[in-house]
């Protein structure tokens, strides 16, 4: 008990069990402490897990009402009750839930996003979805659509040319693309889809120009040329001109050559569309 008067301020640790103060003085103040529930009994109220509270706290959305030295942080039911209310009465009531929703709690793992994310998006108001199922819900009986959570999410798309799209330009096969990404002949970097969020390689224009001012593809050549890869790859060979000697599993390239552009034109990427 002495650790709660200490931490109060009603006195000091060298006074141990001997603190003395009028209640009368700090009946406000206790009737606080004694009404506040534990970090377990908080999350229950709020219908989260207790790594969640904690998340709620960091992101300055919740804190606790009393965190005293050496003892857990503790809190009160109204501040509680200030966090839920709003978006409960923001929530629209439904008779039952549509497709394409989930929980408050559980939705940030579709999008890709942290629970503290998709709670600072509801107490701003911005997810317009947000629906309930009974009148009095706790926060895992909150649900939003997850095309707009990612809506509020979506950041401009980032500039580079995606692996499948590297596949088709180049008309190379996609082990080919990840083994030319792994040599470090086709730079590319890893980024955040702006939409889904999840991991996406992307590949710059620039990248594969220079790709193809040293190498020709066979695909390329042959769409070029309007002729199946097979004559190309025989008349290349009757010439004397051999690919990359690869696994058979990868796609034929070739080394970019004068005598190779005078039989073939090895293609280019074409211009970007303008949006």
């Amino acid at each position: 008990m002495y650790r709660i008067a200490v931490g109060m301020g009603l006195g000091t640790t060298e006074q141990a069990e001997r603190i003395e103060f009028s209640t009368a003085d700090h009946d406000d103040q206790l009737a606080d402490y004694a009404a506040c529930l534990s970090p377990k009994k908080s999350a229950d109220h709020l219908g989260i897990r207790g790594e969640m509270l904690n998340r709620l706290v960091s992101a300055g959305l919740i804190a606790p009402r009393f965190d005293l030295p050496g003892l857990n942080p503790i809190y009160h039911p109204e501040d509680l009750r200030l966090l839920i209310e709003p978006l409960v009465g923001q929530a629209a009531l439904m008779d039952r839930l549509p497709s394409g929703y989930a929980s408050l709690v559980s939705i940030g793992g579709h999008a890709k996003c942290r629970f503290e994310t998709v709670m600072r998006l509801a107490c701003d108001g911005k997810l317009t979805s947000l629906s309930r199922l009974n009148a009095s819900p706790k926060l895992d009986g909150l649900f939003v659509n997850l095309d707009d959570l990612r809506d509020q999410l979506e950041e401009p798309a980032p500039s580079g040319i995606t692996r499948n799209e590297a596949k088709r330009l180049l008309r190379i096969n996609s082990s080919t693309v990840a083994w030319l990404i792994r040599q470090g002949w086709l730079p590319a970097t890893t980024v955040k889809h702006h939409r889904h969020r999840r991991p996406v390689t992307l590949i710059s224009r620039e990248a594969l120009e220079a790709f193809l001012a040293d190498y020709a593809t066979l695909g390329m050549m042959a769409a070029t040329a309007h002729t199946q890869a097979i004559h190309v790859a025989r008349r290349l060979e009757d010439a004397r001109i051999f690919p990359l000697e690869l696994d058979c599993r990868l796609s034929k390239l070739y080394p970019r050559t004068s005598r190779l552009e005078r039989l073939f034109d090895p293609g280019r990427i074409p211009e970007p569309t303008p949006s």
